[in-house]
């Protein structure tokens, strides 16, 4: 598992920096063997992604786990990697197993075999990214860039033939598999969708082939480096951050009330000190995890019909929900940043409750500590800071609300 420590941690650290190009490192010949044979059979199947079982028992034969070659892969942290499938739990025997159009271009058998996939996404971005462009414009009217299934299909069908047609489906899991068209479909049914063409396509008009379209995704998210931190730097770091997020979202949301409950003054002021053995570690995860999971919704919710509901691995969904309704075109940052905020919760809690351990190792690699720690103040340092980059992050986007 690849990680990344940062060599400093202050209260000015908001983005853990990320050189995307990283991605496009060649896998090992195991990683690159499970690609190919995915990438296979989806062109062997008439253009159907195999399930997770037919992948998992063709290695299990030569004493490979597909899954942990899957999982080692490198991931950018918003969750873009080869696989179009959730890093931290193991996919259920019948789900299928796609790649992305960086494990298309890994997996070289896809351009043996001939397949329109990876053309047929760029020519959807191509699509869009003109019709952004060149959409008139009013002085009196904003434009609304609405795009269909339908609109798609019509706009493609001149160049593409596959047997069956352009399914909307095919069309769409396309899109929801690539970070600049992540936000596209906003409403999605049966044999159909509809949604808005974002603004950030506008950088893939006239892209030329699939190196060239990765080439402008990992500019795209590439997260920088920060300015240098001060040299002492405020040990209430996380504290402010806390409460930076909490006044943001009551200006963001007029008589929404607190975000956080803070029920006890002892267990958030510890979170200003450091972490020197294992106790004090557990200590101050759990009152950070407390915390988290403290957050209180509006009563009422104009933005969402459908809430979504707390889960034991994801007790963060519902606010999850509430921020992607109010604030659909910041999905991926969103996401990106609540899945270190259940990282955070599932560290605390596997020292709380022994059946989590696995998910919490898990966890402590995703956070780049690794397992076990090897240095209980690093550890907390690097929770710290990633947690404060999390909540840095939905506070920025909740601030262009207000």
């Amino acid at each position: 598992m690849h990680t990344c420590d940062d060599e400093s941690v202050g209260v000015q650290l908001h983005h853990r920096p990320f050189d995307a190009a990283a991605l496009l490192e060649e896998p090992t010949p195991t990683q690159l063997k499970v690609l190919e044979y995915i990438a296979e059979a989806f062109v062997n199947s008439g253009n159907q992604w195999p399930v997770f079982d037919y992948v998992e028992g063709r290695f299990d034969s030569d004493g490979i786990d597909a899954w942990t070659e899957l999982q080692t892969l490198l991931a950018h942290p918003q969750g873009y990697y080869a696989v179009a499938l959730p890093r931290q739990q193991r996919p259920q025997p019948d789900k299928p197993i796609a790649l992305t159009m960086l494990g298309l271009f890994q997996a070289e058998v896809m351009g043996r075999m001939r397949t329109d996939l990876s053309t047929m996404f760029l020519g959807m971005l191509e699509i869009m990214a003109t019709r952004r462009r060149d959409e008139p414009r009013s002085a009196n009217s904003a434009r609304s860039f609405e795009i269909s299934s339908q609109d798609m299909a019509e706009a493609l069908a001149p160049f593409f033939r596959l047997k069956g047609g352009l399914e909307p489906d095919l069309l769409g899991d396309l899109l929801d598999r690539e970070p600049p068209t992540w936000t596209v479909i906003q409403q999605r049914g049966e044999g159909r969708w509809s949604g808005r063409i974002p603004r950030g396509v506008l950088r893939f008009v006239g892209v030329a082939n699939i190196r060239d379209y990765l080439d402008r995704v990992v500019e795209m998210l590439t997260i920088p480096q920060v300015a240098v931190p001060p040299a002492a730097p405020s040990p209430l770091g996380l504290v402010a951050a806390i409460d930076y997020l909490d006044t943001v979202w009551r200006l963001a949301q007029p008589g929404a009330g607190h975000l956080f409950q803070l029920h006890s003054a002892q267990r958030t002021a510890q979170l200003a000190f450091e972490a020197n053995t294992a106790a004090e570690f557990e200590s101050r995860l759990s009152g950070l995890g407390d915390i988290l999971r403290s957050f209180k919704l509006p009563p009422t919710e104009t933005v969402a019909s459908k809430k979504p509901k707390r889960e034991r691995d994801k007790p963060l969904a519902p606010l999850e929900g509430q921020l992607l309704a109010l604030l659909p075109e910041s999905q991926a940052r969103i996401q990106g940043a609540i899945a270190v905020l259940h990282n955070v919760i599932a560290v605390r809690d596997a020292g709380q409750h022994g059946p989590a351990g696995g998910k919490g190792a898990m966890a402590l690699s995703a956070l780049g500590i690794g397992y076990p720690p090897a240095s209980w103040p690093e550890a907390w340092s690097t929770i710290s800071a990633r947690t404060i980059e999390a909540l840095d992050a939905l506070r920025e986007e909740l601030a262009t609300l207000t």
